[in-house]
């Protein structure tokens, strides 16, 4: 749809409701009902509603591009004109619609040979420009392209940075399409235009929200090619308007946008005109959901591309909205055959690597997403074949010399990261299948007795392919100078290694969840090398999260970080219940869960939703606290048997002494961010019921404090066998946070879980050799 027929159809809405002003010498006089200011297009009646009504002039600039002017009221320069640079002249006449002489076209952006020479992509390729300083390397260049030095590619005009930059109408911009609109009421196109579904901020905000999205977006989720992108977003040679040609549906480039919002300064959302960085991307949520739900976009793949975007979404209110999106994505994808690119032979080479492009991103988005909030996946191997080849390194490498945002060095570091995600979205399939089923948790009370016996060298097949990712990880994305790498391979190196430790957290607690059924001597020995995998897992978490406070990348991390600490957070706070203020222990592991607080606290100040998984955290504490004192209390009266002291002194102790008590912990906080609120005594599986009184509390659910007697408790420790098996815990010392923190006892060498193998296991964690992501200390 193209300017003209915008402004026709804007035209006829605005004719329904408002009154048509006439010429300038046939302007009626105000009656004593208005209140009318001569120089303003606005009338305002005694009751103070105020009546819109179209602009009697407009400037010649402003008239040429059929787009709205408020010379009249603005007085000298109207605001379209401004923001270009250019002078402002009021076109003369009345009414009459005369073709002009001279061409007004020339509203210039930008002069493309200052800022880009003749190809504004490819101009200078060997350069790019660095978001943050590389760490370790002052020495790097910044590239001569448009966003370096902070020029604005697509203006010569330099505003205040602090005034307010009013938004464009989207056909302005001639990178942009959209649909004829006719099918859409009058009604509801006014409703959109009220809500400024079709106004886009002007340059060189623009430009913010663009290349925050390149930095901090595309490198984990290319939905779309970069370099195409770049062609299509520069602007051409002596503001030519691009006739036909690849353009970006409207849809999809709100999308984008809405993303990147949570990524911006404070200050480029209040240029923008909002409070905060939470408003501005809330209200760019809104305004590309609206474009969805009025139907101004058609074509599959942008609708796919568009809700695979909008699938970062998730909010109070709305806490199933990012599976939402996912789920309309894979269904749009599904209407266009995009998995089948492989196999159709009617489309172009392009068009096939971009569905690839598409498909691969669902996938990997299928992954993160549910491993994080502890729902189901939506493709399986019953859906699709995933020995079809995958996106290659070969397929984005015209991405590597093209990126205005990093260096071609960076830009290949990067992909390569990206397409080891996507070989662990591959391994992650059958393991997500089996700890997050589709029919929900209670699925597992379903369970007959040889599917729980086969069920453990299922997760042990999972464990395994899991460490050949992790170990082909290590060897070809991990080593090298990472002194010397970009902290954005840093940042996305380790998110990749924290979604791999919470896999096998979640496997781990899977299968201590089945051994429940198993009432063998075997069990008590797996359980704990269960508790010891489960506990290097969370441990690696911290560390990553520390060194991301650390490296100053923390305020970059993704929306879904939030449910990858919740854990962590819980597990510390239950340690730190039971720890002297004045140990040495306790303050590592405060500082632990400060760093952990930060990381969330950042996430807080720019994304929706961050205040359910806080909620969710502080329900899950007050219910370890009260299942911490009822363990308490059944080691007190078998503590003449074990000859074990009643204390708890870690969550690992509480894990071997009464693994159901942990469990019904652990999957309140799988079931609550899965659901988006705290589960009932009824949502658990049979098996992890409550048994004991849990301690009042007005933080707890009355459904998880059900009135048991107490004949009907069930004690976990009754046998002598149970004795011997608690015996080598007794005195352990398990702390494997308190890194470097001087140990306040001497604990024999041969204990397993003594806190002075805190470097070995880090090193077994991380898999031996340098930490990649800890700089060095000055």
């Amino acid at each position: 749809m193209d300017i003209d027929d915008f402004n026709q159809l804007a035209d006829f809405v605005f004719d329904q409701s408002t009154p048509e002003s006439g010429d300038d010498d046939e302007a009626q006089e105000p009656g004593p009902e208005k209140v009318c200011d001569a120089t303003s297009t606005h009338d305002v009646t005694p009751s103070g509603r105020v009546i819109r009504r179209r602009a009697r002039k407009a400037c010649v600039a402003c008239h040429k591009r059929k787009v709205r002017c408020d010379v009249l009221s603005r007085g000298n320069t109207c605001t379209n004109c401004r923001l270009d640079g250019i002078g402002c002249v009021i076109r003369a006449g009345k009414r009459v619609r005369i073709k002009p002489i001279e061409r007004v076209d020339d509203v210039q952006d930008c002069d493309p040979a200052e800022t880009l020479g003749a190809n504004p992509v490819l101009a200078d390729a060997s350069a790019t420009l660095t978001p943050f300083p590389s760490f370790g390397d002052q020495t790097r260049p910044i590239i001569n392209n448009p966003f370096a030095s902070g020029l604005n590619p697509c203006s010569s005009f330099s505003p205040n940075p602090s005034s307010l930059h009013p938004d464009m109408i989207y056909s302005y911009f001639d990178f942009i399409e959209a649909e004829t609109f006719s099918h859409i009421a009058p009604e509801d196109f006014k409703f959109l235009e009220f809500k400024g579904c079709f106004h886009l901020p002007a340059r060189p905000v623009l430009d913010d929200l663009v290349r925050e999205y390149f930095l901090h977006v595309h490198p984990v989720l290319p939905v779309i090619d970069e370099r195409s992108f770049w062609e299509m977003y520069f602007p051409r040679e002596n503001n030519r308007r691009r006739s036909g040609g690849q353009k970006i549906p409207l849809f999809v480039f709100r999308a984008m946008l809405f993303v990147s919002c949570g990524y911006i300064s404070a200050n480029t959302a209040h240029q923008m005109g909002f409070q905060t960085v939470v408003e501005a991307r809330t209200c760019f949520y809104r305004r590309a959901k609206l474009l969805h739900d009025f139907d101004t976009t058609s074509d599959p793949i942008g609708l796919s591309q568009g809700a695979l975007l909008l699938a970062y979404y998730s909010s109070e209110r709305e806490p199933m909205a990012n599976s939402s999106w996912l789920r309309l994505a894979i269904q749009f994808a599904n209407a266009a055959n995009v998995a089948m690119y492989d196999q159709d032979s009617t489309i172009s080479t392009e068009e096939r690597l971009n569905r690839k492009r598409l498909w691969w991103c669902i996938i990997l988005r299928d992954r993160i997403l549910p491993l994080g909030v502890r729902r189901s996946i939506q493709i399986t191997r019953e859906n699709f074949d995933f020995t079809t080849p995958r996106l290659s390194e070969k397929d984005l490498e015209r991405e590597f010399e093209s990126s205005c945002v990093y260096d071609a060095e960076t830009k290949r570091d990067l992909a390569r990261i990206f397409l080891a995600q996507l070989d662990l979205a591959v391994e992650l399939t059958d393991a997500l299948s089996y700890v997050y089923p589709a029919n929900g948790f209670l699925s597992f009370d379903k369970l007959d007795y040889n599917d729980l016996m086969s069920m453990p060298k299922k997760i042990e097949s999972c464990k395994e392919n899991l460490d050949s990712w992790h170990s082909r990880f290590n060897e070809c994305v991990v080593p090298g100078a990472w002194s010397k790498k970009h902290k954005s391979v840093m940042l996305y190196s380790g998110l990749t290694s924290m979604y791999f430790q919470s896999a096998r957290a979640a496997l781990c607690q899977l299968e201590s969840f089945i051994l429940q059924a198993d009432d063998s001597k075997l069990h008590d020995l797996r359980m704990k090398q269960l508790g010891s995998e489960l506990h290097m897992s969370v441990a690696s978490i911290s560390e990553t999260v520390r060194a991301f406070v650390q490296l100053d990348v923390a305020k970059y991390l993704p929306v879904s970080v939030a449910a990858y600490l919740a854990l962590p957070i819980v597990l510390h706070s239950m340690d730190l219940q039971n720890i002297s203020a004045t140990n040495a222990r306790a303050e590592g592991k405060r500082r632990q869960l400060r760093l952990l607080n930060e990381a969330m606290d950042l996430c807080n100040d720019r994304y929706t939703g961050i205040m359910s998984a806080r909620n969710i955290i502080k329900k899950s504490i007050e219910v370890a606290r009260s299942e911490q004192k009822v363990i308490k209390d059944k080691a007190s009266v078998s503590s003449s048997l074990t000859r074990s002291s009643p204390n708890l002194e870690d969550w690992l102790e509480v894990f071997v002494r009464s693994p159901a008590a942990f469990l019904r912990i652990s999957f309140s906080v799988d079931m609550s961010l899965a659901v988006g609120r705290y589960p009932t005594t009824e949502d658990l599986p049979r098996r992890l019921y409550c048994h004991g009184q849990l301690v009042p509390s007005h933080s707890i659910p009355q459904s998880l404090m059900p009135p048991v007697a107490v004949g009907d408790l069930v004690k976990d420790v009754t046998t002598e066998d149970e004795t011997a098996m608690l015996e080598p815990i007794k005195n352990s010392y398990l702390d494997y946070f308190d890194f470097g923190q001087p140990q306040t006892e001497t604990r024999p060498d041969t204990n397993p879980w003594n806190g002075k193998h805190v470097d070995k296991i880090l090193d077994e964690v991380l898999g031996g050799g340098e930490r990649f992501w800890v700089t060095d200390r000055v």
